[in-house]
C-alpha cells in the first residue's frame, strides 16, 4: 500500500512539473513567413494544437489522480454530517393551469420598478 501511494505521489509531482512546460511549448511558434500569413494551414498550427492537446490531457490526468487520491483518503464520506438542502419533487406536483393560484388576472402583476 505504501509503495502504491508513493508511486501515485511521484506521478502527481511529475505531471504537475510537466504542465507548465506544455503550456510554454504551445505558445512557441516559428518566426517564419507562414506565421504572418492571413490563412493558416495545418502545418502552421500543428505544433501548437498538439501541445495544447497534451496540456489538456496532462491536466485531466493530474486532476483525476487528485480526485482518486481524495476518494482513497476518505474525502467523500458515505454518510456526511451535512447534506445539501434540496427538495425532490415529482412532476405530478408541479404547478399546472388547473392548480395554479389565482394571480388576479392579466392586469395585476408585479411592478417593474
Amino acid at each position: 500500500m505504501k509503495t502504491r501511494l508513493l508511486s501515485l505521489l511521484v506521478a502527481v509531482v511529475l505531471s504537475a512539473a510537466v504542465m507548465p512546460a506544455t503550456a510554454a511549448f504551445a505558445q512557441e511558434h516559428g518566426g517564419g513567413e507562414s506565421a504572418t500569413s492571413n490563412s493558416p494551414k495545418w502545418s502552421d498550427v500543428k505544433e501548437v494544437a498538439t501541445w495544447s492537446i497534451v496540456g489538456v490531457g496532462t491536466g485531466a490526468v493530474v486532476l483525476g489522480v487528485f480526485y482518486t487520491l481524495k476518494r482513497k483518503v476518505g474525502g467523500f464520506p458515505e454518510n456526511p454530517t451535512w447534506v445539501a438542502p434540496i427538495t425532490i419533487m415529482q412532476s405530478k406536483d408541479f404547478l399546472s393551469e388547473d392548480n395554479m393560484p389565482d394571480a388576479g388576472g392579466h392586469d395585476s402583476h408585479a411592478p417593474a420598478h
